[in-house]
């Protein structure tokens, strides 16, 4: 699974038809309706302001809309391309500004499809690393050894929590995350106490 870094655009013309494709990075589907409402003011001659986006690990969240084109020209054609590019987290919307020229079904297809392949060209992309919060109380004199020992191996602290201990939520790639456990617990000589849902 892989995830764009950054945003881009591109431009593509077809029968004086202009497509100017552009991605935004979401973590969740309701951010689409927010950026789709801003890119609509943004272009306020635009004919068409279509979408589609996957998000989620697993890229269990996608959608699309064709903004009012032939139903299945727009939207579900850059969703197939997204779905084919092994993104996530990813909105890429497709501003259409008409020509004069009717494209028909198939040329309307086409069209979308090769401006969302275009803008793709474009994306730095890097690998998404699946990550899992590990969740745990130390004493203030294992605190300091234990942030040392995170921050060496990759950790990212989330959260701390200074009280009668120090509660720590250290994010790390998932397939590392039993072999940081075993790390800080041998570091500790195992004063350290898990808290659940690791």
């Amino acid at each position: 699974m892989k995830r764009a870094v950054g945003s881009g655009q591109s431009e593509t013309v077809v029968c004086k038809s202009k497509f100017l494709a552009e991605n935004f990075l979401i973590d969740n589907p309701a951010q689409v309706k927010e950026i789709i409402r801003r890119q609509k003011e943004r272009y306020p001659d635009a004919t068409h302001v279509c979408h589609a986006f996957l998000c989620g690990p697993r890229r269990e969240f996608a959608g699309c809309s064709d903004d009012h084109e032939p139903s299945g020209t727009a939207g579900r054609p850059m969703l197939e391309v997204l779905k084919g590019s092994g993104l996530t987290d990813i909105l890429v919307t497709v501003v259409r500004w008409f020509g004069g020229t009717k494209l028909g079904t198939g040329g309307l297809v086409r069209a979308y499809s090769d401006a969302v392949k275009e803008l793709l060209t474009h994306l730095e992309t890097e690998e998404l690393t699946e990550k899992a919060a590990v969740t745990f109380e130390v004493s203030y004199a294992d605190y300091e050894k234990i942030r040392r020992f995170a921050e060496k191996n990759g950790g990212e602290w989330q959260k701390e929590n200074f009280g009668e201990t120090v509660g720590c939520s250290v994010v790390v790639p998932l397939s590392k995350a039993g072999e940081f456990r075993s790390g800080i617990s041998e570091l500790t000589a195992a004063r350290v106490r898990f808290l659940e849902n690791n």
